[in-house]
């Protein structure tokens, strides 16, 4: 392959989807890989079905890692699950294709409960399971002769699944008129929108040096932040907050990845949460 190639495995995935769309419009020669599911399939590229991976050329100038088994607690065999999605499959993609830059998609979760501001540079301690899958990811990354590491914080954007805080709030929004939030609502997370983390992850792919990098949003936003954002887009919604809420508040600075990767200023998350629940007023 003369031009520069991309291949995306996991782009069925809405991150997957957005990382297809955005390498096509920048003119790259992209395939996406996919497991079972296609209903998030970006058209435009040429995507194959997981089965063929290994019948694929091993010429590809960057693998993205994007594909990722993320539990539910109603899941059955989360282990086995995990070790091979997160782990075995990531030392299979690193074993084929040798010469690519590998891009892997790993998580804020392998830092685990850390008191400090978070950087790239911060240790890991991950606690569960999951992170701990993602820290033994990274490690085989990490012996690669070409790679880059992005730990992404929590994503939101259309397409997503409406399993963490902030869907969860729109839906019940939506449906009921009213948020109810845990404690005081005073605990600080991180949301980052999908298309700044496929700039990233393309802009991580281009870095000519082995790098981890930090997708975050510049700004971490307590509960009851988000859920005042969500409700300027309702009229008469309530917010509620009930019982106690012990888990811990993460705030992280990533001035080495911006500087590195010459990032712009990121939209304003309002408006970015303002598209999702007009995304979501349609389907749900």
């Amino acid at each position: 392959m003369n031009k520069s190639s991309h291949l995306v495995i996991g782009s069925n995935s809405f991150l997957g989807r957005q990382l297809c769309k955005q390498l096509h419009q920048q003119s790259k020669i992209v395939t996406g890989v996919y497991h079972k599911n296609t209903q998030n399939l970006f058209k435009k590229v040429k995507h194959v079905g997981f089965e063929e991976l290994y019948s694929l050329p091993n010429d590809y100038h960057y693998v993205y890692i994007v594909s990722s088994y993320i539990p539910l607690n109603t899941d059955n065999n989360i282990t086995e699950r995990l070790d091979a999605v997160n782990v075995a499959l990531v030392q299979h993609i690193v074993n084929y294709f040798t010469r690519a830059k590998i891009i892997f998609c790993s998580s804020v979760s392998v830092y685990g409960e850390l008191d400090a501001v978070i950087t790239e540079q911060s240790p890991l301690d991950p606690i569960t399971a999951y992170a701990k899958s993602k820290q033994k990811g990274e490690a085989i990354v990490s012996n690669h002769s070409k790679y880059a590491i992005v730990r992404i914080s929590s994503l939101f954007g259309k397409r997503m699944k409406p399993i963490t805080f902030l869907p969860l709030i729109i839906k019940t929004a939506l449906k009921d008129h009213t948020i109810t939030l845990f404690g005081f609502g005073k605990r600080l997370q991180n949301y980052i929108h999908v298309k700044h983390v496929a700039q990233i992850l393309i802009k991580a792919a281009h870095c000519h040096t082995n790098e981890v990098f930090l997708a975050v949003h510049d700004n971490s936003f307590s509960n009851t932040e988000m859920a005042e954002m969500v409700s300027s887009s309702f009229q008469n919604l309530n917010i509620v907050y009930r019982g106690k809420d012990d888990s811990k508040s993460y705030i992280y600075d990533n001035s080495y990845t911006r500087k590195t990767l010459q990032l712009k200023q990121q939209n304003s998350i309002k408006a970015e949460i303002k598209a999702l629940i007009q995304w979501m007023r349609k389907e749900y």
